[in-house]
């Protein structure tokens, strides 16, 4: 898994998106939930209540729906829920504990 920053120093990490047409978008996951992410929707078009493909870094692509567009950002719910190892796992990529 790689580890990203913007500009802005805000920490995320690489997904992809493949959407109901079939493109296949690189995405970022600026935030983590075991029930869903939120991404930036840079130049995707995302439709509200939509059905859209998440690939997370290591796992296979998860059905999932739009929840939210907002802002240039986009909020989207899993199907099913991560398991708690692997949300801790990908968690970690996004905010890395600090060095004592």
């Amino acid at each position: 898994m790689q580890f990203c920053e913007t500009e802005q120093d805000t920490p995320f990490i690489r997904a992809k998106c493949r959407m109901k047409t079939g493109m296949v978008a690189e995405v970022r996951v600026l935030d983590l939930s075991i029930a869903g992410c939120m991404i930036a929707r840079e130049a995707l078009s995302f439709e509200l209540g939509g059905r859209v493909l998440v690939r997370l870094p290591g796992l296979e692509y998860m059905p999932s729906k739009v929840l939210w567009v907002e802002n240039g950002l986009v909020g989207i719910e899993f199907e099913r829920d991560l398991h708690d190892a692997v949300y801790e796992n990908l968690i970690r990529t996004i905010r890395p504990a600090k060095a004592a």
